[in-house]
């Protein structure tokens, strides 16, 4: 099939809230894609007071201890 490979990121918010994030893609835009996903489905609305995904920053963690 496809070569999948697992990619770590950590998403931090502006306020400070950190998320480390494990997904399965062929590539990081896919994995960004997919962690987007994921943080939509567990954050509520912006009206409520959550941040859309955009206003994070994702930072990759690479390497063997990854």
């Amino acid at each position: 099939m496809y070569n999948r490979k697992t990619f770590y990121a950590n998403l931090i918010m502006p306020n400070g809230y950190r998320e480390d994030y494990a997904v399965s893609a062929r590539n990081k835009t896919e994995a960004r894609k997919r962690i987007a996903d994921l943080y939509r489905a567990d954050a509520g609305p912006k009206s409520a007071g959550f941040y859309s995904f955009s206003q994070g920053r994702l930072i990759w963690i690479e390497g063997d201890d990854a």
